[in-house]
């Protein structure tokens, strides 16, 4: 079995996830893939290997272009609107609202968003990329 792995994924190190009404240290992080990756690698389950690049036309292909541009400027977005700690939807469109995209950072958090338990950091596109 070949696994694909990158150092990238630690980039995405988030500090807070909304679960069961507080904010906890997230479940899923670098440090769970860290134990799957020693873990392979002391059985010697097939080769580990980086990924390759195949630029953005993938990527397009399958996700709606705003979405990406979303997820690339999300987080710069929301420092420059002055928010502090970590992007996290607060707020989603009501089901009887016209579904437009937002123009703010704050309402696009919601508007793409599924629930609130994941949240954006500064690591978040390039560890997605």
């Amino acid at each position: 079995m070949e696994t694909i792995y990158s150092e990238d994924h630690k980039l995405r190190d988030a500090q807070t996830e909304l679960y069961g009404g507080q904010l906890v240290y997230p479940f899923e992080r670098p440090s769970r893939l860290d134990y799957i990756h020693a873990r392979l690698t002391e059985v010697g389950l097939g080769p580990i290997t980086a990924p390759d690049s195949f630029g953005m036309e993938p990527i397009l292909a399958v996700h709606d272009a705003e979405y990406v541009d979303f997820l690339q400027s999300a987080w710069d977005r929301w420092q420059a609107a002055g928010f502090k700690g970590e992007a996290i939807a607060g707020t989603w469109p009501a089901r009887r609202m016209v579904q437009a995209r937002p123009s703010g950072i704050d309402g696009q958090l919601g508007y793409y968003a599924l629930a609130a338990e994941t949240s954006i950091t500064q690591g978040t596109w390039r560890a997605a990329l």
